[in-house]
């Protein structure tokens, strides 16, 4: 089952769900979506929200200057998350961190792109100079 979210009407705000709050709706939403049993679905592991409460906490902490709302950032998240039962496996290796700059940049959030701009596109000029692909082709590149 693929999961979607539109942005399009969504505004920044203050976060309004704690992290542990806000896994439990996660973890809670990909059970719903894979499990036949609705509304009387098992509640979720509760180490599995515990982690993914630290994560998205850590995500929110690494960008103090951004604040997305917590019901678009968990819409965000769940369309993005690998499946429930591969969750536990996958979550040391995700980048919610990265995640949660992309989710604020996609909301057109300024400080967002700013801090996109500072941190990525020096890598991304280094990549594109060592394909000595030409000078042209890195700068147009970067400027898409």
């Amino acid at each position: 089952m693929t999961r979607t979210i539109s942005l399009r009407g969504q505004t920044r705000g203050p976060a309004n769900s704690s992290p542990l709050l806000l896994a439990r709706r996660v973890v809670e939403t990909l059970g719903a979506a894979e499990s036949d049993a609705g509304p009387s679905a098992p509640p979720p592991p509760e180490e599995l929200v515990s982690q993914l409460a630290a994560a998205l906490a850590s995500a929110q902490q690494a960008w103090p200057e951004i604040r997305i709302g917590g019901d678009v950032w968990g819409r965000y998240v769940v369309a993005r998350l690998p499946r429930l039962p591969e969750l536990a496996r996958a979550l040391p290796g995700l980048h919610l961190d990265d995640l949660y700059l992309c989710c604020a940049c996609a909301l057109g959030d300024p400080a967002a792109v700013a801090a996109f701009t500072e941190r990525y596109l020096p890598v991304a000029a280094e990549a594109l100079r060592r394909l000595r692909l030409g000078a042209t082709f890195a700068d147009e590149t970067l400027q898409k």
